[in-house]
């Protein structure tokens, strides 16, 4: 916030506000307190309750949040495709997305600002490589989920189909024995 303090200029009126960003893919969740000057964050345990009340929640995986801070994503997309969940007051959530649109917020820039010299470089490769890195492993756990997956979803349409089938003979052998009795009722009234 400090290194882009127009973000916090278009967030007139909400100071006391308590918002949590919640990575789902971590252990720890951020929860960012608005106020007139600098807003604080603080670091909790996803098990933990913070210590006040919270006003609205944004979840999702790292990788969504920081490409959602960096606008490289869009938050209509990611909550509709259900990667992203948002709770709580929905003006909250509206008013620090539109403050943080075409701040050109750039992790790398922030996680390396006091870093200078040929490190610099060295450390935006660095993160690059995370990044792809974090990313390609997210993408081979979903293929990993998916094959394992897989066969459960086809033994569980096989025994759908069975069940099916034994529910369709249940009621089958159900209405058999009536029409049988029924039939031979008359006939036997008959004799």
């Amino acid at each position: 916030m400090r290194q882009h303090p127009q973000v916090n200029a278009r967030l007139p009126g909400l100071a006391g506000k308590r918002l949590l960003l919640d990575p789902s893919d971590l252990p720890f969740a951020f929860v960012l307190e608005l106020t007139d000057s600098d807003p604080r964050i603080e670091v909790v345990a996803q098990d933990d309750d913070p210590k006040l009340p919270i006003d609205a929640t944004v979840r999702g995986a790292l990788a969504d949040l920081i490409s959602l801070a960096e606008g490289r994503v869009d938050g209509d997309a990611l909550f509709f495709s259900r990667r992203l969940s948002v709770s709580g007051e929905m003006e909250l959530i509206v008013a620090v997305r539109n403050a943080m649109d075409g701040a050109a917020i750039g992790l790398e820039r922030l996680l390396l600002g006091p870093i200078g010299g040929p490190f610099r470089s060295l450390g935006f490769r660095a993160l690059r490589r995370l990044a792809q890195g974090h990313t390609r492993l997210e993408a081979d756990l979903a293929l990993l989920a998916a094959a394992v997956t897989a066969s459960l979803r086809e033994e569980l349409a096989r025994q759908a189909v069975t069940l099916q089938r034994l529910q369709q003979e249940i009621g089958d052998e159900r209405r058999a024995p009536r029409r049988a009795r029924h039939r031979e009722g008359p006939e036997v009234a008959r004799r």
